[in-house]
């Protein structure tokens, strides 16, 4: 029972769901097109994507309304776009960031593969973002969460690194889908992931993997460009 003069209050119904909404980028530096195509939006027909009408819309939708909140990764793409904004654009977005309602992810210069890359690359792209970060926007932007959803498979040595790095987490897709799939079953998609057993817990991370198996919305959520399901109707009349 509620201790004397509290007020007990519950707005939650039994049996309720709470649902994260996560909008968040993932943009390729390189993948199918140069970094110049992905970001002016050039080659169309070998991808629709063009980096810099995403960060636009961005800027436009958190703006229309205060309760929404957006997630951005991928530093190179976003200072590209930066360096192309007058002042007065530039503080709409200082604005934004410093109320955290735009915040960054991985916060690297790109999101590096784990199979190939070396330690040293991993480490001197990381600092490069997370520099230009610091540079733009004050050490309150440096991200916490490392964001590693889509590189294929994931190395101890990322999550050495990324917690001696001081990040809290780890997220990623693209793991084995038997994997996931046992995963799933037992519900374990989250843990706690020790990448270097000599860091003992100093670099222990809270790592977890999507539902979906990769980044894209579960089924019946797909609000992005490759979304395929049919359109929802909620006009009762």
């Amino acid at each position: 029972s509620p201790l004397p003069h509290t007020k007990k209050t519950n707005t939650s119904r039994p049996g309720a769901l709470n649902v994260h909404l996560v909008p968040h980028t993932h943009d390729d530096a390189g993948w199918l097109k140069t970094i110049d195509d992905y970001y002016h939006g050039a080659s169309q027909a070998i991808q629709p994507a063009g980096v810099n009408y995403e960060l636009d819309s961005i800027l436009v939708a958190l703006e229309a309304d205060p309760a929404r909140t957006f997630t951005y990764s991928d530093v190179g793409f976003f200072a590209m776009w930066w360096g192309e904004q007058p002042p007065s654009v530039r503080a709409r977005v200082r604005a934004l960031v410093a109320t955290k309602r735009l915040s960054f992810v991985n916060g690297g210069w790109v999101q590096h593969d784990e199979a190939c890359s070396s330690w040293e690359l991993m480490t001197d792209q990381l600092t490069r973002g997370h520099r230009w970060l610091n540079a733009t926007f004050g050490p309150a932007s440096i991200p916490t969460i490392s964001w590693q959803v889509d590189p294929f498979g994931h190395s101890a040595t990322h999550a050495a690194l990324a917690g001696a790095a001081g990040f809290d987490a780890v997220y990623f897709a693209r793991a084995d889908f038997k994997d996931v799939a046992r995963r799933v079953d037992k519900r374990a998609l989250e843990l706690v992931w020790r990448g270097e057993p000599s860091f003992g817990n100093t670099a222990d991370l809270l790592a977890g993997t999507f539902l979906a198996g990769n980044y894209h919305a579960p089924k019946g959520f797909s609000f992005d460009w490759i979304q395929t399901d049919p359109p929802i109707i909620d006009n009762a009349c």
